[in-house]
């Protein structure tokens, strides 16, 4: 079939079904996984044959860090047709927007007519991009999910039964797919700097504590917690503190407050 041909049969198609395409889900044709020690990008992708970037676009990550009990997505690259199927019903199916769908499979010679048996392939899918407002929200909703959970300093990451500072932010911002680094200063360094005075629900806040307050540069931050709104922040505090909601006026935080940095663009 001459590409002129099928290119006009695609755009039928898209022109049949115009916008039926399904609204944001969390992530695409996928399974989940959850990391064990020793695990690599590299070793879970060559384990479930997907690349190392495939990973990284279905999670939305930005670096290629993973940590034992975090739960990540698989990407599955591959779909095979069943009596009854068409573009559409696959598109429901594998949560694929119709047209990325089709546009990887132009090797079909009659996207009308799909064949049981037939091997498609699925291209990787990023989980949809939220309003800032709304992941705002939903990182503040997951943040007072663990409220009272105790504080661990060197908690293992992505542990819900304990804390510290930093491998809370990291989890609550994971799991609503924003990737931080595991120690508060590195933290530091992501998103962009925001003034204290220009806040916005969401931002991560800084502050140094007794052990790094007379370090230089970013090495000085030693704490961090999220804004979520009328003046208040929610951080893992301590021992014997745990996660709580203070007040950014508190005269403690006042004093140690070093900067701000907003993750959520």
């Amino acid at each position: 079939m001459k590409q002129t041909t099928y290119a006009k049969m695609l755009l039928s198609t898209l022109a049949i079904v115009g916008t039926m395409m399904l609204p944001g889900i969390a992530h695409a044709y996928s399974t989940s996984y959850t990391v064990k020690g020793g695990d690599v990008l590299w070793n879970i992708g060559n384990k479930w044959g997907v690349t190392v970037q495939q990973i990284m676009s279905q999670n939305n990550f930005t670096f290629d860090v993973v940590y034992p009990g975090q739960v990540i997505q698989i990407p599955i690259t591959q779909y095979t047709v069943v009596s009854g199927d068409t573009f559409y019903k696959i598109s429901q199916k594998t949560r694929v927007p119709l047209d990325q769908l089709i546009a990887a499979n132009l090797q079909v010679k009659n996207p009308a007519n799909l064949l049981p048996g037939q091997v498609l392939k699925v291209p990787v899918v990023p989980p949809p991009k939220l309003s800032a407002s709304q992941t705002a929200d939903n990182v503040i909703a997951t943040a007072k999910k663990y409220l009272g959970t105790r504080y661990v300093y060197g908690a293992r990451p992505w542990d819900t039964t304990a804390f510290d500072c930093s491998s809370y932010t990291q989890y609550v911002f994971g799991v609503n797919n924003i990737q931080l680094r595991r120690v508060a200063s590195d933290q530091a360094m992501q998103g962009t700097a925001v003034s204290r005075d220009q806040l916005r629900k969401g931002d991560l806040l800084f502050f140094w504590n007794d052990s790094t307050k007379n370090l230089p540069g970013i090495e000085r931050i030693g704490h961090v917690g999220i804004y979520i709104g009328n003046r208040d922040f929610i951080e893992a505090a301590g021992t014997g503190v745990g996660v709580v909601i203070r007040s950014i006026d508190n005269p403690y935080y006042v004093k140690t407050y070093v900067t701000a940095r907003r993750v959520i663009q």
